[in-house]
């Protein structure tokens, strides 16, 4: 068996990032972190009294915004800090994911599909989404998830006015990229090939992504897409529980435990510390 890294990104509930952390120890995985500096101080001695068989690593933190560059520039970071070692699979979670199957059970799974990269894509019309990067978001790092308030609503107005005026002007960022684009879930299991592949092409991805909007959801498997990587992809179902129906996504509880016993993927997103969920999990899958 090979040893896993997981990379973490997180933000808040940071007593559900502790369970996480105990579910992750094992003696074959390390565990990265990154902690969205907009979180304040946190005290990382009470993530490391979480561990006994893993080593826990800390990024440098940077503030994360939804749909903005900072999400793939969070990504690479993690990226790049455990690419200093090396690794069978990097994983990517947030802080309220949860494993749903033991550590063993994981690793024997990924030994048996070693060199498949486990990465989503969704079955869209490109039109659905090659504006995320046709064109710049130049205040999308300020706006943030769509709230209401005055400001947000002024940088909405100037963010659309812009857009407007890029319109007329005919830009058009993809112009000259032959790349087919793809859009899938930013949350992946990916080899050591891979990681060093994304990481060489960095320059690329900050021309092709910077300054778009969710373009975390296009980076990965656009990029994986058009490389030889692409018949390395995972054909035999998803690696996250992840409802969309729901939710945006769909936050589990107890009371569809049944459906997460059941499920053969490795992991669920998303939970939350209001309920009991981690601890049902944690007593009666993973002991």
């Amino acid at each position: 068996m090979g040893r896993h890294a997981y990379l973490i990104m997180a933000h808040n509930q940071f007593d559900l990032l502790c369970k996480l952390i105990r579910e992750l120890d094992y003696e074959l995985n390390d565990i990265y972190i990154h902690i969205d500096k907009k979180a304040g101080e946190i005290d990382e001695e009470k993530f490391r009294t979480c561990v006994k068989k893993s080593k826990l690593f800390f990024t440098d933190r940077i503030s994360v915004t939804w749909g903005g560059e900072s999400q793939i520039e969070c990504e690479m970071l993690l990226f790049r800090m455990a690419a200093s070692r090396k690794y069978q699979y990097y994983h990517i979670l947030s802080g309220v994911d949860f494993p749903i199957k033991t550590q063993k059970e994981i690793h024997e799974f990924f030994d048996a599909n070693d060199g498949k990269e486990f990465i989503e894509y969704w079955n869209r019309n490109q039109n659905e989404y090659l504006y995320r990067i046709k064109y710049y978001y130049f205040l999308q790092e300020k706006i943030g998830t769509y709230t209401y308030d005055a400001k947000t609503l002024m940088l909405r107005i100037k963010s659309k006015l812009s857009l407007f005026k890029q319109r007329l002007m005919g830009v058009d960022r993809l112009k000259g990229i032959k790349s087919e684009i793809k859009i899938g879930p930013n949350w992946v299991s990916i080899t050591d090939q891979m990681v060093r592949y994304l990481l060489e092409k960095e320059p690329v991805i900050d021309k092709m992504f910077k300054q778009g909007i969710a373009a975390d959801e296009l980076f990965v498997q656009t990029f994986c897409w058009n490389s030889e990587f692409k018949a390395n992809i995972y054909q035999g179902g998803p690696s996250r529980l992840i409802d969309w129906t729901r939710g945006k996504p769909y936050v589990w509880a107890e009371e569809d435990f049944d459906e997460i016993k059941n499920s053969k993927c490795l992991f669920v997103r998303k939970i939350s510390n209001k309920n009991h969920l981690a601890d049902m999990i944690s007593e009666q899958l993973l002991r």
